[in-house]
């Protein structure tokens, strides 16, 4: 089996699947988080307190985007994506937590930083 790795991320609107960004990418990583807490009762008795489902969320990290392509990831936040990742998996999502850093002497951002949340959506044929 060959695996291609490819260098670039493709995000589009799930609303809109031919409005496409693509940007280069440095780093996509997946963390699971299962939704649990702890409760201390009276008495001094704690205890866990678990959700089921497990929630999908994507740290991405981008190198030398351009101020366009920066502020379009500014105009996403909120909405729901659809990402295809440096291997081809494709991950619908929501895009939160936009942060990036200015590149001295040029119209570029030196990295550019988001979280991808997944959801569950269903394609009507």
């Amino acid at each position: 089996m060959t695996i291609l790795t490819l260098d670039k991320l493709h995000i589009a609107s799930l609303s809109d699947l031919s409005d496409a960004l693509i940007i280069k990418a440095r780093a996509f990583d997946a963390n699971v988080i299962t939704p649990s807490s702890v409760r201390r009762y009276s008495g001094g008795v704690d205890r866990t307190i678990s959700t089921p489902g497990r929630t999908l969320s994507f740290p991405v990290t981008l190198t030398h985007v351009s101020r366009a392509d920066y502020d379009e990831l500014l105009t996403r936040i909120g909405t729901n994506q659809l990402l295809r990742d440096t291997r081809g998996r494709a991950v619908a999502g929501m895009i939160s937590a936009v942060s990036g850093s200015e590149a001295r002497g040029f119209d570029r951002m030196s990295t550019v930083s988001f979280t991808l949340t997944s959801i569950t959506y269903s394609e009507i044929v």
